[in-house]
Formats: C-alpha cells, structure tokens, sequence
C-alpha cells in the first residue's frame, strides 16, 4: 500500500471517528438538556462569579488578576462540557483529518524532490 493511499485512508478515520464522537457527545448533551428541561430546571453549575458578594470577596483577597484567572478557569471550563466539547471535538479532527487528506495528494510529487540528487537540481553552465 503506496503512502499516498495510508494517507487518504488515515485522513477518512480521523474524519469520521471524529465528527462521530462529536456527534456522540452532541446527542448526549441534548438529551441531558431536555431532560432537565421536563424536571423544570434540575441543577445548574453555580460559579464564584454568579454572587456579587463572593466576586467582590475573590477581587479583595486576590486582586483584579484573581478575578480574570477565575473568569478565564470558568471558561476552560466550559470548553470541555457538552455542546462546545462537541464542537471541539469536530474542529480538532478536521484539522488533523483534512491536512492529512489535502496532503497525501503531494505525498509522491515531495518523495521524488527528496530522492533526487541535488546535482540534478542544479542547472548546468
């Protein structure tokens, strides 16, 4: 099996097992939402930041840079739950996947460059 065809093939796996586990994750969260939605709320996660009075708190024992670390930490946060853990998922499988299609096509064009003596490349006077 020439490089070029691994690289088609390894691309279409990253491809599909990736926007599958993003659909996967996608779904799920759907489903928890709408079940959260029938029991009229269920639990939110609460965060520092929700109360005036422990945001206040947080900025006099840390300052303005205890406040920022503690938005930027609920934001990371939400990066790795749910609909946007999904997203993410998607988005780092296509660019790992894409590349890696878009690319095997010059996978042969890049080894006969390598193969070739430099000499050769070189013009003659």
């Amino acid at each position: 099996m020439s490089s070029q065809k691994r690289l088609h093939i390894l691309g279409a796996v990253i491809l599909v097992a990736g926007f599958a586990a993003a659909a996967w994750v996608w779904l799920a969260q759907d489903r928890l939402d709408r079940d959260n939605a029938a029991q009229g709320g269920g639990f939110e996660d609460s965060s520092i930041l929700d109360s005036r009075k422990s945001a206040r708190q947080l900025q006099v024992m840390y300052g303005q840079s205890g406040l920022i670390f503690e938005e930027w930490s609920e934001w990371l946060k939400s990066l790795f739950h749910g609909k946007r853990l999904a997203a993410g998922i998607a988005v780092i499988a296509s660019l790992i996947g894409l590349p890696c299609l878009a690319f095997a096509d010059h996978v042969l064009a890049f080894a006969a460059v390598l193969k070739t003596p430099p000499e050769e490349n070189q013009p003659s006077s």
